[in-house]
């Protein structure tokens, strides 16, 4: 394995060295409770990465209800079901409300600061949580907290707490990649707490649309039963791709958000069988394949033999390459 890259990639035994570390601070807890205690909470958050910038509404609700809404999408879990609606395509398709499919909705990084609402155990395996200093925003005074995903620094989240609130307002996440590092500034704007609305997550919907089967979107669909996965390439004399991730991967998320949710990629994977392993989860899975740093992504056939694999995040060009070099050498 390339040593610069594996500096430039999540590495997994970095949890392994949380217990020496600072693990909390007195308003990251606070942050962490308040969340936790609420019934409901809204808002609406601006993220800035670099030039792009995007904004979502979200409302949450105990014990597991969730809307997000984007520019070009609907999300809604009622308990029971998750929609998404495809706004561009006036189409939306639904899949049953599992924790897995749950946490999948909550996966992208400008998300994950809402973790603590539904999950006490939110942000337990980070390297650490250090007060590194203080900021006023709008005449407010604010604890700045530094969140270190992994031990080395890889990904590194810096929390601006109101001290009154006990509330972020605003997020720094750098995320370092092949190509350099990747600064998202997300703000929470108009954070209310509290019980809302129940017909919040009850999908209406809208006039016109289409309700599609999700094997007609097929495309780009990642699973999580990896043995599942490879029975599928072996019926099916298709290519594996596997996802070596974690929930606290910053490059991991990137990759999702920019390469892994584009219609190129889907295109180009239209063939192949995707999967993802949690390597916190599937330690064994990643013991067998010898992950030492995030994201890998391994390409095997169906006797989960390699056949090409790749460490770290260099953007969407990098991806895309490596898919077309796993494909040429699996030749089919």
């Amino acid at each position: 394995m390339n040593g610069k890259r594996m500096l430039l990639a999540a590495p997994v035994v970095a949890v392994s060295v949380a217990a020496f570390a600072i693990l909390s601070a007195p308003s990251f807890d606070s942050f962490k409770s308040t969340l936790l205690k609420a019934e409901g909470v809204s808002a609406v958050v601006q993220v800035n990465t670099g030039s792009a910038k995007s904004e979502y509404k979200i409302d949450l609700a105990k014990p597991d209800r969730v809307r997000i809404e984007t520019d070009s999408q609907l999300i809604v879990a009622d308990g029971k079901d998750i929609t998404t609606f495809i706004k561009g395509k006036n189409q939306y398709y639904t899949v049953p409300q599992t924790a897995q499919a749950l946490s999948e909705v909550m996966s992208p990084m400008e998300y994950q600061v809402w973790s603590p609402f539904f999950n006490e155990k939110a942000f337990a395996k980070v390297a650490r949580v250090e007060k590194s200093g203080e900021r006023k925003f709008a005449g407010q005074n604010h604890d700045v907290v530094r969140v270190e995903a992994d031990a080395k620094g890889d990904t590194v989240m810096d929390f601006y707490i109101n001290q009154k609130s006990k509330m972020p307002t605003r997020l720094s996440i750098n995320s370092k990649t092949l190509t350099g590092t990747v600064e998202q500034i997300v703000s929470l704007n108009d954070v209310t707490l509290g019980a809302n609305d129940a017909s919040l997550y009850a999908f209406a919907a809208p006039e016109g649309a289409e309700k599609v089967d999700l094997s007609a979107m097929n495309l780009g669909v990642w699973g999580w039963d990896f043995q599942k996965a490879l029975d599928t390439a072996q019926a099916s004399g298709k290519l594996v791709m596997i996802d070596f991730m974690a929930d606290w991967c910053g490059p991991c998320k990137m990759m999702e958000a920019q390469v892994f949710t584009t219609d190129e990629f889907k295109k180009a994977t239209a063939n192949m069988v995707l999967v993802k392993v949690d390597v916190d989860k599937s330690t064994d899975i990643a013991a067998r394949y010898g992950i030492e740093a995030m994201p890998t992504c391994k390409f095997v056939n169906g006797k989960g033999e390699i056949v090409h694999e790749f460490v770290g995040y260099g953007g969407f060009d990098q991806v895309m390459g490596e898919v077309k070099t796993a494909q040429s050498k699996f030749g089919k």
